[in-house]
């Protein structure tokens, strides 16, 4: 689940990270395990980061836009998954 912002690309965002699987090409044969670490640079709203984490790897999100930020930390709250951040 995502909190999404209207007239935005949120939504697409998120279709393009989980229904089309942007980032984990099977046909390159990466795939993220757990206990894997992966470097979110450019977090956006946490799709790709929720995805890792699901996936039980460790997650370092960086975002600089605060609005879009501040959406990612909502986002991993509403799905249980804990944060550390500085």
């Amino acid at each position: 689940m995502f909190y999404v912002r209207t007239n935005t690309l949120d939504i697409d965002c998120i279709k393009a990270v989980f229904n089309y699987n942007i980032y984990l090409p099977k046909q390159y044969g990466f795939d993220i395990k757990h206990g894997d670490t992966v470097v979110d640079l450019g977090a956006y709203i946490g799709d790709f980061s929720l995805q890792a984490r699901q996936k039980g790897a460790r997650v370092i999100a960086v975002e600089p836009f605060v609005d879009n930020y501040t959406l990612l930390l909502e986002n991993m709250e509403l799905n249980e998954m804990p944060v550390e951040h500085c």
